[in-house]
């Protein structure tokens, strides 16, 4: 089913950068485009050296963004999973047609969004 115009979409936002200011500009640039629904960031304990998120990012004003911890990428970077006590599951960003997984360090116009899910 192609993406149309109206629509609603997720973004996945790997936080594997180190810095929480790449995320929280990150967070706040994509938080405020219309057509995102929600942003689910995936917590690399390693990469980011705590398992501890700071609260601008775990209660981000926008109320679109959930944290999940213990997240990794596969070698292709095409599924990203989590580890948990009940093992590890595949994340699926609650609309499998419409999300889009993002590196922390990237931000995008909402305009520029839009057009990726057009194509």
């Amino acid at each position: 089913i192609p993406w149309s115009e109206g629509e609603a979409y997720s973004v996945q936002l790997l936080a594997k950068s180190g810095r929480v200011d790449l995320i929280r500009n990150s967070l706040d640039a994509h938080s405020a485009c219309s057509s995102i629904r929600s942003i689910q960031v995936h917590w690399d304990e390693s990469a980011m050296g705590t398992a501890l998120v700071p609260n601008a990012i775990s209660n981000h004003p926008s109320g679109k963004v959930e944290v999940l911890i213990g997240a990794s990428i596969d070698a292709d970077d095409t599924e990203v999973s989590v580890s948990s006590s009940a093992g590890k599951k595949r994340v699926g960003g609650g609309d499998p047609n419409a999300v889009l997984l993002l590196s922390d360090d990237l931000v995008f116009t909402c305009d520029e969004l839009d057009r990726a899910f057009k194509v």
